[in-house]
C-alpha cells in the first residue's frame, strides 16, 4: 500500500509538471497572439492612411477634370481665361517653388536630335601651323561635324527651243516635235511656275512674290504674278471639277462657309470634306443659299452632312454639330454671369454630349441615343419658360431631331471641327488679300485650293502633281 501511494505521489507530481507546462506554452501562446493583435491594428491604421491618400487624390484628379471639362485647362489660351481664373493663375505662380531643374532634356531622356546620313565626305586639312606658320606638323585626330544644308538656287537659265516640225510623206499629216520641260502656254519654264503657285499657297501677296521671285534672278511683275496663277490654275480646272463630282459617293460630308469680298461685294467660300478618302472641296459663289449644295450633290443626295444647321441643308440628312449647339449655350451663360439657370443648363448640356459621345458596342447604341434622348427633353422641359435660356431651349428643341445620329453611326462626327479647319486657310487668306477683283480669280482660286488640299491630305507631293498639270 505505501508502495502504491508512492506511485501515486509520483503520478501527481508529473501531471502537475505536464499541467505547468501547458500553462506556460498557453501563456507564450497568448502573448504572442496579443502581438499579433498589435501588429494588426498597425496595418490597419496604415492603410487607412492609405485610404485618406488615396481619396484625397481622386479628389484631386475630379476636382482637375472638372476644371477641365469647363474649359480651364492646360490648352485654353490666357485670353479666354475669366477675372477669377486669372486671379488663381496669378496666384498659384506666386505659391510655386522655384525648380532647380536646367532648362530642356533631363538626364535619362531618350533625344529626338536627327543624326543625317552625309551625302558625301569633305576632309579639311591645313598645310601651315597658325601659330608659326611652320610646315611641321602631324595629324593627331579627327573631328567628325555634319552639317546640313541647302544648296545657294542656281541662277536662272534661259534654253533656245529650236522645235522641228515634219510631214509625214505617209499620211500628209504635220508632225512638231515635243520636249517635256516646255510648259503649254508662256516663256517661263516649268519650275518657275511651280514656284509662283507654292508661294501664293504659302500666304505671299504678289508683291511679295515678286520680290522673291526677283530674288532667284526671276523678273516679273505682279501682273505676270497674276497671269501664271490664272493660267496654272485653269490647268487644275478638270482635276477640280472631277473632285466636285466624286462629293456624291461621299456617305459622309462635312460642309461649313465664310464670307470673302469680291470687289466689294460679299461672296461666299464653301468647303466639302470626305472624310473617308480626304477629298476637298472649295468653292467661291455669290450665293448662301441651298442652290450651292444642290449644285454639288443634286437634290437626292441620300448621305450625312455634319454642319451648324444652316438651312441651307434642309433638304437633306443632318447631324448637327455639337460644337455649335454647346457655344451658342456657353455665349448666354457669359452674358448673364449672375445667372445660375444658364450655368446649370450648360452644364447639363456638356454632361449629354459627354454622355452621348462614350464608346459602346454596336448592339447598345441605339439604347444610349434613346437614353440621351430622353435627357435632352428632360433639361428642354425644365427650363423652356426661363426667360433667359428659353429661347434658345426651343433652338435646341428644333436640332433634337438631328442631334444623336453619331451615336447610331460612328462614321458619323459628332462635330464639324474638320470643315472649320479647312477653312482657316481661306479665311487667312482673306485677311491678308482683302478681296478678289473679277470673277475669274474667284473660280481659279477654288481650283488651286481644291488640288492642292487635297493632295496634301492625301499623302501626295503637291511640286509632282503640278509638273503633271503644267
Amino acid at each position: 500500500q505505501d508502495d502504491h501511494n508512492v506511485k501515486l505521489e509520483n503520478k501527481v507530481k508529473e501531471l502537475e509538471a505536464l499541467l505547468k507546462q501547458k500553462d506556460d506554452r498557453i501563456k507564450q501562446q497568448d502573448d504572442h497572439n496579443v502581438k499579433l493583435e498589435n501588429k494588426v491594428k498597425e496595418l490597419e491604421a496604415l492603410l487607412k492612411q492609405k485610404d485618406d491618400r488615396i481619396k484625397q487624390q481622386d479628389d484631386q484628379i475630379n476636382d482637375l477634370k472638372r476644371r477641365d471639362k469647363y474649359h480651364d485647362g492646360p490648352n485654353t489660351p490666357p485670353s479666354k481665361d475669366t477675372i477669377t481664373q486669372k486671379k488663381r493663375r496669378k496666384n498659384a505662380a506666386k505659391n510655386r517653388k522655384p525648380s532647380n531643374r536646367k532648362a530642356g532634356g533631363q538626364p535619362g531622356h531618350k533625344g529626338t536630335t536627327s543624326k543625317p546620313k552625309p551625302d558625301r565626305i569633305e576632309t579639311v586639312t591645313m598645310e601651315k601651323c597658325d601659330g608659326c606658320e611652320s610646315d611641321q606638323i602631324q595629324e593627331m585626330h579627327v573631328e567628325i561635324k555634319i552639317i546640313t544644308d541647302v544648296p545657294p538656287p542656281p541662277p536662272p537659265e534661259t534654253v533656245q527651243y529650236d522645235i522641228l516640225h515634219y510631214d509625214c510623206n505617209g499620211c500628209g499629216k504635220q508632225n512638231m516635235s515635243a520636249d517635256p520641260g516646255i510648259p503649254k502656254k508662256g516663256t517661263f519654264g516649268k519650275n518657275t511656275l511651280i514656284w509662283v503657285i507654292i508661294n501664293f499657297v504659302f500666304r505671299m501677296p504678289n508683291r511679295k512674290n515678286v520680290e522673291y521671285m526677283a530674288s532667284l534672278g526671276m523678273s516679273m511683275s505682279s501682273g505676270t504674278i497674276h497671269a501664271i496663277l490664272m493660267m496654272v490654275c485653269n490647268y487644275l480646272a478638270v482635276t477640280a471639277q472631277d473632285i466636285m463630282a466624286s462629293m456624291v459617293q461621299a456617305k459622309v460630308l462635312h460642309i461649313d462657309e465664310t464670307s470673302f469680298s469680291l470687289a466689294g461685294k460679299l461672296i461666299r467660300v464653301w468647303v466639302f470634306y470626305n472624310p473617308e478618302n480626304g477629298k476637298m472641296l472649295y468653292i467661291l459663289r455669290n450665293s448662301r443659299g441651298r442652290d450651292v449644295v444642290r449644285e454639288v450633290l443634286g437634290e437626292h443626295w441620300k448621305g450625312v452632312i455634319i454642319c451648324d444647321g444652316w438651312t441651307a441643308y434642309k433638304s437633306y440628312t443632318v447631324q448637327r454639330c455639337w460644337a455649335h449647339l454647346i457655344r451658342g449655350l456657353r455665349d448666354i451663360s457669359d452674358k448673364n454671369p449672375n445667372n445660375a439657370d444658364a450655368k446649370v443648363a450648360l452644364k447639363h448640356l456638356r454632361s449629354i454630349c459627354h454622355d452621348a459621345k462614350m464608346d459602346v458596342p454596336a448592339n447598345k447604341r441605339r439604347a444610349l441615343r434613346r437614353r440621351v434622348t430622353r435627357r435632352m427633353r428632360r433639361l428642354i422641359a425644365r427650363y423652356e419658360d426661363d426667360p433667359i435660356v428659353g429661347d434658345y431651349m426651343k433652338k435646341l428643341e428644333r436640332a433634337l431631331p438631328d442631334a444623336f445620329r453619331f451615336v447610331v453611326d460612328p462614321n458619323i462626327a459628332p462635330t464639324n471641327n474638320p470643315a472649320e479647319t479647312i477653312l482657316r486657310e481661306i479665311v487667312i487668306h482673306r485677311k491678308i488679300r482683302g478681296c478678289i477683283r473679277s470673277e475669274k480669280t474667284m473660280l481659279w482660286m477654288g481650283y488651286l485650293f481644291t488640288c492642292i488640299a487635297t493632295w496634301k491630305a492625301q499623302g501626295l507631293d503637291c511640286r509632282k502633281k503640278l509638273l503633271e498639270h503644267i
